[in-house]
């Protein structure tokens, strides 16, 4: 993510938040917003270097999650890789952990939200009027560019929006793990596939051949045009090995082609068995 600039052209440009001043040469809205238009970056090649909605949206969300977090332990910790950042707002701001009783945190929370509404501001004010959101906008006029409607677009606002509320999404399920004290192998996992040879006795005449087809990708899902040929090195014996799902009900029949054409399935019922969890498995069968 490329952070095209900061609060105003006054702040200090040399912070955390600033990736690339020299970024600000190339943008040309009005100045007042020149600092809250985000792109991907610089050198991209995709239109051309843009500020998107996604991204600008991104950083609101990121503030707007900082601030519940605070929020939520009663305090923030300046350091001294993040007082750069805190002294845009607060030029007198030093290290150290500061309380939610204490003026300190009550001028920067304020300040950060501020900031981050500066990002929505600006998507709200180069939001056509009909409420659409595209990719990207423009640099001099802040007009839509690029793919239009674009989910990630608005789902990127909806997620600032919730994120202002006070809203925490719902965990991934984390929290719970615990690190083992050593590292350990893995039972491994069990296969996708497993090789099943079928083999099917079944007399034919000079241009007759023995095919199969079932109820998986492997089988040709019952497709008669591509259903696969057996081999017939064993003759009467017709055979082949075919990957199917393991674990899976497996369904297939043979059937009969004349130089290519198609004559006759076998008779019902269907051939059917439940695949093994790994391993290989061997269908014998006669033609019916």
């Amino acid at each position: 993510m490329l952070l095209l600039g900061g609060p105003s052209r006054t702040t200090q440009e040399a912070t955390s938040i600033h990736s690339d001043p020299s970024i600000r040469s190339i943008v040309v809205l009005h100045p007042t917003l020149l600092l809250r238009l985000v792109g991907t970056q610089k050198t991209s090649t995709w239109v051309e270097t843009l500020p998107w909605y996604l991204t600008t949206a991104a950083v609101a969300e990121q503030l707007y999650d900082a601030l519940i977090v605070w929020q939520a332990q009663g305090s923030l910790s300046i350091t001294t890789t993040s007082l750069a950042f805190f002294q845009q707002f607060m030029p007198t701001a030093n290290t150290g952990t500061f309380a939610s009783t204490t003026t300190t945190y009550a001028t920067l929370t304020s300040a950060v939200k501020s900031f981050a509404d500066g990002f929505i501001n600006v998507i709200a004010r180069y939001t056509p009027s009909g409420g659409g959101l595209s990719e990207q906008y423009s640099k001099s006029n802040g007009s839509p560019v690029s793919a239009s409607d674009l989910t990630w677009s608005y789902a990127s606002v909806l997620s600032a929006f919730s994120a202002r509320a006070g809203t925490r999404p719902a965990s991934w399920g984390a929290s719970g793990l615990t690190v083992p004290p050593s590292c350990q192998t893995s039972p491994g996992t069990q296969p996708a596939w497993v090789a099943v040879t079928f083999n099917v006795v079944a007399t034919t005449f000079f241009g007759e051949n023995i095919y199969i087809t079932g109820n998986t990708d492997g089988l040709q899902n019952w497709e008669t045009d591509t259903a696969a040929l057996l081999s017939s090195v064993n003759y009467p014996t017709w055979s082949i090995t075919i990957n199917v799902p393991a674990s899976t009900d497996i369904q297939y029949k043979y059937i009969r082609k004349v130089n290519g054409v198609f004559e006759s399935w076998e008779s019902d019922p269907n051939n059917e068995f439940m695949s093994p969890k790994s391993g290989t498995l061997v269908r014998n069968d006669q033609w019916r």
